[in-house]
């Protein structure tokens, strides 16, 4: 079940209609057929041997996921557009059924991913995104094929914003591998592709995956200087790289890619002065969004019913478009608050909190590679978590980011077990 998540995760990028613009139809269609079709599997192993194919104990990250999917199928079953609630909006697709594919990948994850291989797991990953990379900078000149003109880069992702987010995942977990790696050949291979991938974050020109980025790497440079300082060197090296292609695009495109650097703190200005234009919008999406969490306290308004409640006819008017329209709170929380309810946000912090502090306590416990490791699942959900709060989530990114939440945990339980109980770690099988 799990080699199925995860082969399925390595082919998820390049499931595209060849000039089709409606890439997340298909891919949330497969999505589905894989999650339910495990759940079907799991079901008949129970019925035919009368035995769970995994542990009946639950751990707290699942506890509070659960809470999560039973408030969210309320949202869905008490919406005034079910039917939206269960399957997602048109070219979004991120309902109540998205929701559940997403916990699948966790669950299975977390119960099955095989330690001793999580190094090539996430070589595997990442040598995917160099397929996206180099088509990234292919949209660019523009050479592309396969997909319609896309205005800026969005590799297969559909979106520059969502490619940013897949971005921020990538690019940390090249680091990461480019620090655990032993030999130079390796260590220039995976600088290489993070520069690449770091390349295609300034042609997204997404500011969300920047920062997101940056909160990433601050996390691993404190890290580096005060756990790992013979790493250091590569480290540099890596950073140095980002400097000189920052350097040589910035002065290729007319300084652009530096006044956008230079644009984030004067959004965060323009915020402070309740300047709707903050954030290419968002600061008023947010303005007008914000209310709705007063009005949907509880249940919400529905799964990916945004669009439904959202005051449009506002937000055209201050931006004088007439057939604007706003389907995301663009904030992954915010948007959460007002279509699931308040307590459905509360459970999926509760559920990021609870990862993160087992992550988090299983840095300082353990030593060596895996702490390594730890570490950088650390800075790569932080990344992701940081840039969610100026992006949405989306189909063709979240089973990545839901997929590393259940390798991490995983790694984290079974370090924190192992170090403080001193014996074999096997309550989650490694079937």
């Amino acid at each position: 079940m799990f080699r199925a998540i995860y082969l399925f995760l390595i082919i998820f990028p390049f499931l595209v209609i060849p000039y089709d613009e409606y890439i997340t139809v298909m891919k949330m269609g497969l999505l589905a057929y894989l999650s339910l079709s495990i759940w079907i599997l799991m079901f008949l192993k129970w019925y035919r041997q009368k035995m769970l194919p995994f542990e009946k104990k639950l751990y707290p990250p699942e506890l509070f996921l659960i809470a999560f999917a039973v408030w969210a199928a309320l949202s869905a079953c008490l919406s005034n557009h079910p039917y939206i609630a269960l399957f997602g909006m048109i070219k979004r697709h991120e309902g109540l059924l998205a929701l559940y594919s997403y916990f699948t990948i966790f669950f299975i994850t977390l119960r099955f991913a095989p330690i001793e291989k999580y190094k090539s797991l996430l070589t595997g990953l990442v040598s995917m995104s160099i397929i996206a990379g180099i088509y990234g900078v292919l949209q660019k000149f523009p050479l592309y094929f396969l997909l319609p003109d896309p205005g800026r880069v969005e590799s297969f992702f559909e979106n520059a914003n969502f490619f940013g987010s897949y971005l921020v995942i990538m690019l940390l977990t090249a680091t990461v591998l480019m620090l655990l790696a032993k030999s130079r050949k390796e260590i220039t291979l995976f600088i290489l592709i993070a520069d690449l991938l770091f390349l295609n974050t300034l042609y997204t020109g997404t500011r969300s995956a920047l920062i997101g980025i940056l909160a990433g790497v601050l996390f691993f440079s404190v890290f580096i200087l005060k756990n790992s300082p013979n790493r250091l060197k590569r480290y540099i090296w890596l950073l140095f790289t980002f400097f000189i292609i920052f350097g040589i695009v910035n002065v290729m495109e007319g300084n652009v890619y530096l006044l956008r650097v230079f644009s984030i703190a004067d959004s965060a200005k323009q915020a402070l002065h309740n300047d709707g234009d903050a954030g290419s919008y968002r600061w008023k999406i947010w303005q007008l969004a914000l209310p709705l969490v007063g009005k949907y306290p509880l249940f919400g308004s529905g799964p990916d019913t945004l669009v439904y409640v959202f005051n449009q006819g506002a937000f055209r008017n201050f931006i004088h478009v007439k057939d604007a329209l706003v389907d995301k709170a663009h904030n992954e929380y915010l948007q959460i608050s007002i279509t699931m309810g308040i307590p459905a946000l509360l459970f999926y912090l509760g559920f990021l909190s609870t990862v993160l502090r087992s992550i988090w306590k299983a840095i300082w416990k353990s030593s060596g590679e895996k702490q390594l490791l730890l570490a950088g699942f650390f800075a790569i959900l932080i990344g992701y978590i940081v840039q969610a709060f100026f992006n949405i989530s989306v189909v063709p990114v979240a089973p990545f980011f839901w997929f590393m939440l259940g390798m991490a945990y995983r790694l984290s339980y079974t370090e924190t077990f192992t170090i403080e109980s001193h014996t074999h770690m096997s309550t989650i099988p490694l079937s």
